[in-house]
């Protein structure tokens, strides 16, 4: 029926995605690279509201980044362009 094969494709996009995040931390740093990341998975996956997804992946890497570095103190990278 080729929905297994569609789901293994999304499955490998994902992974792909996730590894493209975790060296883009390097470069650009955690929130930037995490905003792109969040995109890139609603993009994917497609949402049923863009706008929604849009707004999520904006607000929430911001919010998990202060809760991590004022909060928790834990640093974050910061990356090489910024």
């Amino acid at each position: 029926d080729g929905s297994g094969s569609r789901g293994l494709g999304l499955g490998l996009l994902f992974v792909g995605l996730t590894l493209a995040y975790a060296l883009g931390m390097l470069v650009v740093g955690f929130l930037a690279a995490s905003i792109v990341f969040l995109a890139a998975v609603f993009a994917l996956y497609r949402p049923r509201s863009w706008v929604v997804a849009g707004i999520l992946a904006i607000v929430v890497p911001i919010v998990v980044d202060v809760i991590l570095r004022e909060l928790f103190l834990i640093p974050l990278p910061s990356g090489r362009l910024f």
